[in-house]
């Protein structure tokens, strides 16, 4: 996508513009060379500003580094001082240091018996893929894993993939997590509750393909409640809410315990 200089340069102005508003006593150059800046050269320059302002400085930033394709030095040393800070977009940081753009791409796909990788190029090319097993556990109805396990098994794809594509963990550019339907259960410290009649901590998940909760769903679709025609006029033993339902009727200490119930896939974002 090529983009008008203009905005280009009105975007940078604007992220210098927030830095000189910041540490007015700075000088800023407003010229689209940025050949002005070395008194901002360093994270212990701006480490006072507050995250929102350096998130909107180094967005700004990024997108005249993404469509030109390099930055001048001082404001590429402005821009990496800001991700710098920004302890979640070191990665990031990495990658403009090194003075070339990003463009390796992570998937993780997490099944029922594993964990896939696969890391491509911006064209969709596949570099590399790797899969690690799963745990699960089978109790006549109940079937259960671990997101512990799970982790782990996601961080064995990802090593194994990144070393097969010969990738490092700084050229990746964007992840995305895709999982089943199954239920995960932790506390307020984001640490496993059993959801296991064994009482066993490591079991925190319910497997989307879990029956527990039979009897749950004939009651919840025996009230014909109008909320129902949003899921297809009725809900199956698969789906979460006949899994809470039981959970709260059957393991009254651990729905206690529980601060956060969510979805396998949501649960491998927050993690």
């Amino acid at each position: 996508m090529n983009l008008n200089p203009q905005v280009l340069e009105d975007d940078t102005r604007t992220a210098l513009s927030l830095v000189h508003y910041a540490l007015p006593e700075q000088p800023v150059s407003h010229h689209a060379t940025f050949s002005a800046l070395p008194a901002l050269d360093g994270a212990d320059r701006i480490s006072g500003l507050p995250d929102a302002l350096l998130r909107d400085i180094v967005s700004r930033l990024l997108l005249v580094h993404t469509h030109v394709g390099t930055l001048g030095h001082e404001l590429r040393s402005l821009t990496i001082s800001a991700w710098l800070l920004l302890p979640t977009h070191k990665p990031v940081a990495a990658t403009i240091l090194r003075g070339s753009a990003a463009s390796v791409y992570l998937g993780v796909d997490v099944g029922t018996g594993s964990a896939r990788a696969g890391l491509f190029d911006e064209k969709g090319k596949l570099l590399g893929s790797a899969s690690s097993p799963i745990q699960i556990w089978k109790e006549r109805d109940c079937i259960e894993q671990s997101s512990t396990d799970i982790w782990h098994a996601v961080c064995a794809a990802v090593k194994s993939a990144c070393s097969l594509a010969n990738v490092a963990p700084e050229d990746v550019a964007g992840l995305g997590f895709a999982a089943t339907c199954s239920l995960v259960a932790v506390d307020a410290d984001g640490s496993p509750v059993s959801v296991s009649l064994s009482g066993d901590t490591r079991r925190n998940i319910i497997v989307w393909m879990d029956h527990r909760a039979v009897n749950q769903a004939e009651r919840i679709n025996a009230t014909n409640s109008p909320v129902l025609q949003y899921c297809g006029g009725g809900v199956s033993p698969e789906m979460q809410a006949p899994k809470l339902l039981w959970m709260k009727e059957n393991l009254q200490e651990s729905w206690s315990m529980v601060c956060r119930w969510m979805d396998l896939s949501d649960w491998l974002a927050y993690r």
